[in-house]
């Protein structure tokens, strides 16, 4: 069997099903997250396998020196996937929940962080708010979309729009 073989149960085995969708990797020893277009992937790479590609990118893209060494610091490059997908692929939430987003702030990761942009058109703030001072102020079972409507900001408008995205390293 050839990798241009692969029937479409094999769907995400094969960099082909990333077409027009990015691909993240992360290292936490190395302290990297990074994500690469699928489509420069596989016109650089063609229909690689995606087990095989991680070394390749670990060497080629990121400089990685621990792809050559075999027993002892190796390379510990995975894909990454958003906590959302994460947790719908182990089963832990159903896809119809998982499409709602409406999450709580004790189901947020380490390295997510919260920021709110003021919900008036004219006015451009944004700020980023303390996860840990909210959680301990509102709750681990406080929705995120429940905390947007009870802030207000400097201009006077009340209700903000609620951004999660990664905490900077």
């Amino acid at each position: 069997m050839t990798v241009d073989d692969w029937s479409p149960t094999d769907a995400g085995a094969v960099l082909n099903s990333y077409k027009g969708k990015r691909v993240g990797v992360i290292c936490e020893d190395c302290e990297i997250l990074k994500f690469f277009d699928g489509d420069a992937l596989i016109a650089k790479h063609g229909n690689t396998p995606m087990p095989s590609l991680l070394q390749t990118l670990a060497k080629e893209d990121l400089g990685c020196q621990r792809t050559e060494n075999k027993y002892y610091e190796r390379c510990k490059l995975i894909y990454h996937h958003s906590p959302e997908e994460w947790a719908r692929r182990r089963g832990y939430v159903k896809p119809e929940e998982a499409r709602k987003g409406d999450r709580t702030l004790g189901d947020l990761a380490e390295w997510e962080g919260i920021v709110a942009f003021c919900g008036n058109a004219d006015c451009k703030r944004k700020r980023p708010l303390d996860r840990w001072a909210l959680q301990k102020r509102l709750g681990k079972a406080m929705k995120i979309s429940a905390i947007g409507p009870r802030l207000k900001c400097k201009c006077g408008h009340r209700g903000a729009n609620i951004v999660i995205g990664y905490v900077a390293r």
